[in-house]
């Protein structure tokens, strides 16, 4: 069985990508993607996920940042987006 303890995210290798800063423009390489425009937590997010992590580590990654990190909720609420658009994939390990 797999559950959200046992996957690791990582962005999809085909995703070309630009750190502009205080945003992250992602471009998925199917035919109908587009580009996003990620911004505050989702831009933060994708910069963590320069190697592959499970959603605990990326939850502990964000402890340090000032006094409202996101929970381990937000964090999925969020990579649910990015998996939706094709600019992160899933490791399933058993």
């Amino acid at each position: 069985m797999t559950t959200l303890s046992n996957r690791r995210f990582e962005r999809s290798p085909q995703v070309l990508w630009r750190d502009i800063g205080d945003r992250v423009l992602a471009l998925p390489s199917q035919a109908t993607g587009r580009i996003a425009i990620l911004g505050g937590g989702s831009a933060d997010l994708w910069r963590r996920l320069s190697d592959p992590q499970s959603l605990t580590e990326l939850a502990d990654s964000f402890a340090d940042c000032g006094d409202a990190p996101p929970s381990e909720s937000d964090i999925w609420s969020a990579l649910e987006t990015l998996i939706s658009r094709g600019l992160v994939r899933v490791q399933h390990h058993e």
